[in-house]
């Protein structure tokens, strides 16, 4: 395969989106049907829905300015822009939404590697700057067959490895029955718990690197995924040598710096802590995969936007947030129905792609 280098703003007009005029208030709304892209780095950057008709057209490139490049996304239905979003606008009329999916992890991850953050923010007179090897037939012209191509492909793999997933389970245990139901609409109690009485944060050992020097993929002795602040792929961004490293598993991550502070991720595989970032386990030994997902879903309804560059998330300023949880008929914590109702979550979005 030849590749060709572009410069970005030689393949798109960038420009701020359209927005309203007005405060949050006057454009979302609880039953809105358009999407409003706000600068969120999670749920493809919308904030919200509106009433009111989009000022964008779906079929573009957005991203946040405001700091770091975590907030990029191809957004497919028509919209309403926010402060701070900035769009990416084809200049050739041959792009389409999956060759743009494929600029799109491209032009992300090669932003995500300079490491923009809130004192070196990133706007979109360095995104027009930036120059991107894409796939080309004769070294001169870019071939958006290949890139559209590519992209049908990896979700075609995507979808069998979904299909090989559920075929590992029996089929029962995949179909919604009406037991599922039954729990599902059960009347519970709930009541407020502190964080610090569900659970505790890890010791972990200090580890010497610096998350700019270390490999983004596994190589060598570098082999353990390192945690450090941000969303994208759960906050493991880097990898560093098992020696000397505190080994993590079935626990609760926790970005404690950035534009992201305070996003939360159940983490099943093994991992370490590198830094901005820290662990949590339930103080309970008893409390499974399934419910921890429960806790992070409560935690974040709570904290999530709330905290920044300058309020950051640590455990010592979050700790004493409450969480609304379900209870048994002590009062305590029902971890077995949060248990079952994540685990028939899980059922019913498989039970759709089997239907599919």
């Amino acid at each position: 395969m030849n590749y060709v280098k572009c410069r970005v703003g030689d393949l798109f007009d960038i420009h701020p989106t359209k927005a309203y005029k007005g405060n949050n208030n006057d454009i979302l709304s609880e039953n809105g049907k358009t999407p409003v892209v706000a600068n969120n780095s999670i749920n493809n950057g919308i904030g919200g829905y509106s009433h009111l008709e989009p000022t964008e057209k779906g079929g573009i490139i957005t991203f946040s300015d405001t700091t770091t490049a975590d907030a990029v996304f191809f957004q497919p239905d028509d919209f309403i822009g926010y402060s701070h979003v900035q769009g990416m606008y084809p200049k050739d009329k041959r792009w389409n939404e999956n060759s743009l999916k494929y600029f799109l992890v491209l032009f992300k991850k090669l932003a995500q590697s300079i490491g923009f953050d809130y004192a070196n923010k990133f706007n979109r007179k360095i995104a027009a700057e930036f120059e991107i090897q894409l796939p080309s037939k004769n070294g001169k012209d870019i071939d958006f067959e290949y890139m559209e191509s590519y992209i049908l492909n990896m979700e075609k793999e995507y979808i069998q490895e979904v299909q090989k997933y559920i075929e590992q389970k029996l089929l029962e245990e995949v179909k919604i029955n009406p037991n599922d139901f039954k729990i599902l609409s059960e009347e519970k109690q709930y009541k407020e718990f502190s964080f610090d009485k569900i659970l505790e944060k890890i010791k972990t050992n200090s580890l010497g690197y610096k998350a700019k020097a270390l490999p983004k993929e596994p190589i060598g002795e570098y082999k353990l995924p390192a945690l450090t602040a941000g969303i994208t792929n759960q906050g493991l961004s880097c990898y560093v040598p098992y020696d000397g490293a505190t080994i993590l598993k079935n626990c609760i991550s926790v970005s404690a710096n950035g534009a992201n502070s305070g996003a939360m991720f159940y983490q099943p595989k093994e991992f370490t802590v590198l830094q901005d970032s820290y662990a949590l386990k339930p103080i309970d030994d008893n409390v499974t995969e399934f419910a921890q997902l429960y806790l992070v879903s409560a935690m974040q309804h709570v904290i999530k936007g709330n905290y920044d560059w300058t309020n950051k998330a640590g455990w010592e300023r979050i700790r004493t947030k409450k969480m609304t949880l379900p209870i048994d008929d002590q009062g305590n914590p029902d971890y077995i129905y949060m248990d079952a109702y994540i685990r028939n979550q899980e059922k019913i979005i498989l039970d759709c792609l089997i239907d599919k």
